[in-house]
């Protein structure tokens, strides 16, 4: 954290009254936007407060990127998926309320060492579970990297949930693909079809999957120099030796040059690696002792994930309406959909929001 020199909050009419910021910046200060910790004065958790700022977006098409953040960010509900608890827009920015991840994000957890071949394995289960829904809604993420996986802790192991949908958008309904206008995302992440300026979907995801899985096992990334592609991937170093078949077949597939290729999201949750009944080989020691929970081991066992933690009142001045999807949040439960309506269409979200569809799909429609 560092000082604190913007209020997330400001210009905020209604969350101004629900929520009280009382600490520093949080998850650094970006180019667009400032974070801040805040108390929900209901509840008294610990929530992030987001405030994508208008004046650092320069032109018409990236307010309504920005709107089509918000937009789509607040329609996904699932468990995996950091979800949306509040919004508000004021005349100087978009407002997002989400909950606060004290433990950080996945990078800074695993950077510069080596992960259990269970942790990653139940880590990616999560991750994929979560791909699997966006696509199946027809959206890609578009910056899938460590950095954004916040990691909670619940009953002494760890959950993963994805955030920040900043370069989300949705494929073509003709295609099935995203019309390539810029290069969207992080160095070290892209895939190849990115790279080549060609039409792209959800295997752009799974990709840079790949590449988040290879290096939690390995500890150093599959490409060098970096978007310098080759096939096979290779597994010659030392730390492969303890590694499974399954896995490695995992990354195989995932770091498929050909998009077609590709595992898709579906895929590569029937894959044997994912499996909660494979038997993983001890391998060799890691450099980190992590444990997460599996996708299906944390439905088996029930899992709070908190909602009665998270359980969320209605903002002052606000009739709430929380969506009949809401109990696949799990602890982290939304509230009032942006904009004063609580549909899970991201379609509807974009229309009542006043974005132009065809300028959020990056002029494809």
């Amino acid at each position: 954290m560092s000082h604190r020199t913007k209020s997330a909050l400001e210009g905020t009419e209604r969350l101004c009254l629900r929520y009280e910021e009382t600490g520093d910046i949080i998850y650094g200060q970006g180019f667009t936007c400032v974070v801040t910790l805040a108390k929900d004065k209901l509840t008294r958790k610990e929530v992030a407060v987001k405030a994508i700022l208008k004046s650092k977006l320069y032109s018409p098409v990236e307010l309504e990127r920005a709107e089509a953040e918000v937009a789509w960010h607040s329609g996904l509900f699932h468990p995996y998926i950091l979800p949306v608890l509040d919004t508000e827009e004021t005349a100087k920015s978009l407002v997002l309320v989400m909950p606060y991840a004290p433990m950080g994000d996945l990078y800074h957890l695993t950077k510069c060492a080596t992960s259990p071949e269970l942790a990653v394995r139940n880590c990616m289960s999560q991750l994929v579970s979560a791909l699997d829904y966006l696509h199946r809604k027809g959206l890609v993420h578009g910056d899938i990297k460590p950095h954004n996986v916040l990691v909670y802790e619940r009953q002494g192991r760890l959950i993963v949930q994805l955030c920040d949908f900043g370069f989300t958008e949705p494929v073509r309904e003709d295609t099935q693909k995203i019309t390539f206008t810029t290069l969207r995302g992080t160095s070290g992440y892209f895939a190849p079809e990115q790279l080549a300026k060609k039409s792209y979907d959800g295997a752009v995801d799974m990709f840079a999957l790949g590449i988040t899985a290879f290096t939690m096992l390995c500890g150093y990334e599959p490409f060098y120099p970096l978007n310098v592609f080759h096939e096979p991937i290779e597994f010659n170093d030392d730390c492969w030796s303890g590694i499974s078949d399954d896995a490695k077949d995992f990354l195989r597939r995932c770091l498929k040059l050909d998009p077609t290729e590709r595992l898709s999201a579906g895929e590569a949750l029937r894959h044997p690696w994912l499996d909660l009944t494979t038997q993983l080989p001890c391998g060799a020691d890691a450099d980190l002792a992590l444990d997460f929970w599996h996708a299906a081991e944390a439905a088996a066992e029930g899992l709070d994930l908190n909602l009665n933690d998270w359980q969320v009142a209605p903002s002052p001045r606000t009739k709430a309406r929380y969506p009949d999807g809401l109990s696949l949040c799990g602890d982290l439960a939304a509230g009032p959909s942006p904009l004063g309506h609580t549909d899970k269409d991201p379609l509807l979200l974009l229309k009542r929001s006043g974005a132009k569809q065809q300028v959020l799909a990056g002029g494809q429609r």
